[in-house]
């Protein structure tokens, strides 16, 4: 009886060592094929929740729709020299090669050069400001008149010679950076606003030659358009109807009658707008006519 105890023993104990070592292989099997996981600690349940509610970082980039809104030359001093119901004048200026003035001619001490009383016209010339236009030249002063029938204009004096205008524009806005040049844009006696630059050089100033003017307009057709292919107008592209959405992009300088165009659905072409369509009510595109006499 004692001698089958101890074989039942003996028989047990060789099974309990065979079910240790089966259950020790499985897991070193689980361990060469699973995932090694890290352990699971206070701060790296942290970090988890802060990577699940913190966003991630975008490095970020300048707004296209920003930049294309943006005022030309936005570093420059602002000043409004005429606010209207038909017009806004505006200086942009560098502050720190400029007096400002704004003040009408018939406002200013009677020793002024620019001082003028007598009725007409001129009494409404508003002496701007005094300005280098480049940063080591002389010092310039800006005149600006709005014309005897809406004509707005700058006019600049070099400093000590008053009697002769040094340079004469035609404009609503003017913008002078002091680094030699003077920008200026306006639909004034033109069909369109124009945007130019010009550049004192030897003490004339000098206008800069574009291949285009850019018009930039976003408008409709008022009669029907024909869209060529070439500003000769040998072939056309499309038949636009009246009440057409379309965008005037460029203009011709050396055919002021001929401008570029971008349809609604895309496609450009030129149209012509002849000078009868520019005046009276009559205008082919709707903004596109002349302000001026």
């Amino acid at each position: 009886m004692k001698q089958l105890y101890f074989m039942a023993v003996a028989l047990f104990s060789i099974l309990l060592v065979a079910s240790c070592n089966t259950s020790g292989a499985k897991d070193e099997k689980t361990q060469e094929t699973a995932e090694p996981a890290a352990p699971i600690t206070e701060s790296s349940v942290q970090e988890n929740k802060a990577a699940e509610t913190t966003p991630q970082k975008v490095e970020e980039t300048p707004s296209t729709s920003n930049t294309l809104d943006a005022e030309p030359f936005d570093y420059l001093e602002k000043l409004t020299v005429l606010e209207s119901d038909y017009m806004t004048v505006e200086v942009k200026y560098n502050a720190l090669q400029a007096e400002v003035f704004n003040k009408y001619v018939s406002e200013l001490p009677d020793n002024d050069p620019f001082y003028y009383s007598e009725e007409g016209p001129s009494m409404m010339n508003v002496k701007v400001l005094k300005t280098k236009i480049s940063p080591s030249g002389p010092d310039y002063y800006l005149i600006f008149s709005p014309g005897p029938s809406a004509d707005p204009s700058f006019v600049f004096y070099k400093e000590g010679e008053y009697e002769k205008a040094a340079f004469y524009v035609m404009g609503l806005n003017v913008y002078i950076p002091g680094n030699g040049n003077v920008y200026v844009e306006g639909h004034t006696n033109n069909t369109f606003n124009q945007r130019r630059k010009f550049t004192l050089a030897n003490g004339e100033f000098v206008e800069a030659e574009q291949p285009f003017y850019y018009v930039g307009l976003k408008t409709r057709t008022l009669k029907p358009v024909e869209l060529y292919k070439s500003k000769n107008l040998s072939k056309v592209i499309a038949n636009l109807p009246a009440d057409y959405s379309i965008e005037v992009l460029i203009n011709d300088p050396e055919n002021s009658s001929m401008f570029l165009v971008k349809t609604d659905f895309g496609l450009t072409g030129w149209i012509e707008i002849p000078g009868e369509y520019m005046f009276g009510g009559n205008e082919l595109i709707e903004g596109i006519f002349y302000a001026g006499d």
